[in-house]
């Protein structure tokens, strides 16, 4: 069964449901509806910035969805 076509709430609830770590990657965290707290968080950490992503989005294979914006936290 593909979920390329699943939206992406779904998607991390299935991803989620894998518990995935490892000594050198981790599923990053995901923060629904929270999205000045996300970034507010990402500038505390350092981070370049945060993905906001559509919850009902799907997956496009080698490419950034249109529905996937990348917000600079300067």
């Amino acid at each position: 069964m593909s979920s390329l076509d699943v939206p992406y709430a779904q998607r991390r609830e299935l991803l989620d449901g894998l518990a995935l770590s490892g000594a050198h990657w981790q599923t990053p965290p995901w923060f629904p509806g929270a999205g000045d707290d996300a970034l507010r968080t990402g500038r505390e950490q350092g981070l370049p910035g945060v993905v906001a992503k559509r919850l009902d989005s799907g997956y496009e294979p080698g490419r950034r969805s249109r529905r996937w914006l990348s917000i600079d936290a300067s």
